[in-house]
């Protein structure tokens, strides 16, 4: 089994249950985006000032001027997180 490394992106939508990213091209392949194996572990920095950490699954991805647009499902998150992820979702939606 290999692992990616880990690579730096950034987020263009955040949902309670899944989130829109680019990461850049040369730092991610294609493979790991696709099939039930592309699990990813992903830090998500706040603004608030809080770290989350996500699993999530690609869904979709495409080719971005930047690397690859991606869309995944959150698959696993810890309580602390969510209840975290909520608060900031809260405070930008309303």
């Amino acid at each position: 089994m290999q692992h990616l490394r880990a690579c730096a992106g950034h987020t263009v939508n955040v949902s309670e249950h899944g989130l829109a990213f680019v990461v850049r091209a040369r730092e991610i392949e294609e493979k790991y985006l696709t099939g039930s194996d592309g699990s990813m572990s992903i830090e998500l920095d706040l603004p608030t000032g809080a770290s989350i950490e996500v699993e999530a699954t690609p869904v979709w991805f495409e080719h971005h001027e930047q690397g690859y647009l991606v869309g995944a499902r959150i698959s696993r998150i810890s309580e602390r997180d969510r209840q975290l992820l909520r608060e900031f979702l809260s405070e930008i939606g309303g």
